[in-house]
């Protein structure tokens, strides 16, 4: 049962509202044919039979809060009722959140291998074409917001992030776009006279109907032959797996922005693994580490996520989480591991995902014990009483 309409489905919004209608999905599992009934707690103007797409109604018969309609053996029916008098808004409740957990989302979500797209499907982008930009002067950053929204216009306002003591012409721009339209805009950053050599970022953002920020990211190379850059220390690459090799041959750049063809995206973050298991015992808890090490000019932004198998997601949280490291700085996130009492011992794998600005980075993994504490010092005290 659910609010009648796919809106998502045609990008036409996130609201579905219940009082215009509420769809019910009816199967016949046994091979009979049934006649059933379906009774609501309120009167209903009326009832109908709809496709799975919900498109077009088929009146069917309505006494009082009952819905009655046979089914053939197999079927699969949508039904589908209006309510005579809908809940009060107070009486709605949000079933769940409406907002990705860290944030800013990044426009281009495919390059951090996360699967379907973010809350909300995304029906308006924020894109920076180029991925990289070689600078040693002011420069321009194309911009492109799009719609694929179908049932009416959208507006919003994009918003150009670039480093502290840049400038941004313009900083902002409002938009309005019809269905399916799209806005091309241009934005001349300035770097101070004073900019040391270094990369950078330059961010383009949007915000949704949720409240959620998108952003797309152009990595900017700053100075004569983008020189002063660091590279990571040894140790931060031998402790975490860097993608560069399978993903070399996918990066392809704008050359009428990076001539050279030079740009590459490693040597930005390091990251390392502070944890190589953990061990909790019932009613115990312990925490996963990560460091984060900035080894660029410009602030890096994005996404951790814990990954373990299904039967352990229960005890680690949060299961993912953003982060914000400034240049040249450190943070590190942590994953609490809860055992409360009574659980099933557990022997498992766990790692750290690091997504940021299209880039994904995949730690060692480390080992996870959970609920075998006790059991553990049960055994040791039986072999000193043996002994």
């Amino acid at each position: 049962m659910k609010p009648a309409g796919n809106p998502m489905a045609s990008m036409a919004g996130t609201v579905m509202d219940p009082s215009a209608g509420i769809a019910l999905r009816c199967y016949e599992a046994h091979g009979q044919v049934a006649d059933v009934e379906i009774r609501f707690p309120q009167p209903l103007r009326g009832a109908f039979v709809t496709d799975l797409l919900e498109h077009g109604r088929r009146p069917v018969a309505v006494t009082g809060g009952v819905v009655r309609h046979r089914l053939e053996p197999y079927e699969i029916v949508t039904l589908g009722a209006v309510v005579e008098r809908p809940p009060a808004p107070a009486d709605v409740v949000a079933l769940g959140r409406r907002r990705e957990p860290a944030q800013p989302v990044h426009s281009d979500y495919w390059l951090h291998n996360k699967g379907a797209a973010p809350l909300g499907y995304q029906p308006v982008t924020v894109q920076i074409p180029p991925r990289a930009i070689l600078a040693d002067a002011t420069f321009d950053v194309p911009v492109v917001v799009a719609s694929e929204r179908t049932d009416g216009p959208v507006a919003g306002r994009i918003q150009i992030v670039a480093p502290p003591g840049w400038v941004a012409e313009p900083a902002d721009r409002v938009y309005r776009l019809a269905p399916g339209a799209h806005l091309q805009m241009t934005a001349t950053v300035h770097p101070p006279p004073d900019a040391a050599p270094g990369r950078y970022f330059v961010a383009a953002r949007i915000a949704d109907e949720a409240g959620q920020t998108h952003e797309d990211v152009v990595t900017v190379d700053y100075g004569p032959a983008a020189a002063g850059q660091a590279g990571p220390p040894a140790a931060a690459v031998s402790r975490v797996l860097l993608l560069e090799r399978a993903t070399r041959k996918a990066v392809i750049a704008d050359r009428r922005l990076d001539p050279a063809g030079t740009f590459s995206a490693g040597g930005e973050l390091g990251v390392d693994l502070r944890t190589a298991a953990v061990d909790v015992g019932p009613g115990d808890s312990a925490a996963v580490e990560v460091a984060l090490s900035n080894l660029v000019a410009g602030e890096i932004r994005g996404e951790a996520q814990i990954i373990s198998p299904w039967g352990t997601w229960e005890h680690v949280s949060p299961w993912t989480q953003g982060f914000a490291v400034p240049p040249r700085g450190v943070e590190t996130v942590r994953f609490a591991v809860r055992c409360p009492p009574g659980t099933v011992p557990t022997t498992a794998w766990a790692l750290v995902k690091v997504m940021y600005f299209g880039r994904v980075l995949y730690t060692p993994s480390l080992t996870l014990e959970v609920g075998r504490g006790r059991e553990r010092a049960g055994a040791v005290a039986a072999r000193a009483r043996s002994g």
